[in-house]
């Protein structure tokens, strides 16, 4: 799944590269070529679903099964990184599926598309809400909260050991630093992309600073108050 992720990274960057070329060098805009991306994200999100649907099952199935011992280890290990990679399929296949549907609208595509690319945004969405139910799937014997619950947040870290909660402050703040750098460059990227190309950017590169300030507001507040 890390090299998966790699690949993946590499491959949007690559195309946001090859559209730049494209775009500067023989004009093709993506307005010319939104149909064929709206098969190709949309692609790519319902495989991204299926994945994670399978991934869904196969954690079922396992924490069904009783074991005891070394191979109840081996479960749990194997439950918990099988979680992750489901985890990361779902949420990448929503957001596919969110671009392919804000494509459809923007460029007027024909209904029959923006009906799939509503169902799939709906589609994968509910899986997003399937999480919560597969912990506790995973984890019977623990007191973990309903996804509806207004304080699932601290009632899910005040379940978890100390290890468990190290682990995740770890990779929310990797995040949190990733984020910053990578809006950052993408407020680079969108200025550069609008000078050598004259298709103004300006709206995106607003929105892009005012979530760059927002998070950093909250973080920050989060840990002075504290």
């Amino acid at each position: 799944m890390k090299t998966f992720g790699k690949f993946f990274i590499g491959a949007v960057f690559g195309f946001f590269i090859v559209y730049a070329f494209l775009d500067l060098e023989f004009g093709v805009t993506i307005l010319e070529i939104a149909y064929e991306l709206t098969w190709i994200l949309g692609g790519v999100s319902l495989i991204l679903l299926v994945l994670a649907m399978i991934g869904m099952l196969q954690i079922k199935r396992k924490a069904s099964s009783s074991l005891e011992g070394e191979e109840e280890d081996v479960r749990d290990k194997w439950q918990y990184q099988k979680f992750s990679d489901v985890s990361l399929a779902g949420n990448s296949s929503m957001i596919f599926s969110i671009i392919t549907l804000s494509i459809v609208l923007v460029t007027n595509q024909e209904i029959l598309l923006a009906i799939f690319a509503s169902i799939l945004v709906m589609l994968t969405g509910a899986s997003s809400f399937v999480m919560p139910y597969l912990l506790k799937v995973m984890y019977p014997e623990r007191d973990l909260p309903e996804a509806s619950d207004k304080d699932y947040t601290k009632k899910l870290l005040a379940s978890s050991d100390e290890g468990e909660r190290h682990v995740m402050l770890e990779g929310l703040y990797y995040t949190f630093n990733s984020t910053n750098l990578l809006l950052v460059g993408a407020m680079i990227i969108l200025t550069v992309y609008s000078v050598s190309s004259e298709h103004s950017q300006l709206f995106a590169i607003f929105i892009i600073g005012l979530i760059l300030i927002t998070i950093n507001m909250q973080y920050i507040l989060k840990i002075r108050n504290k």
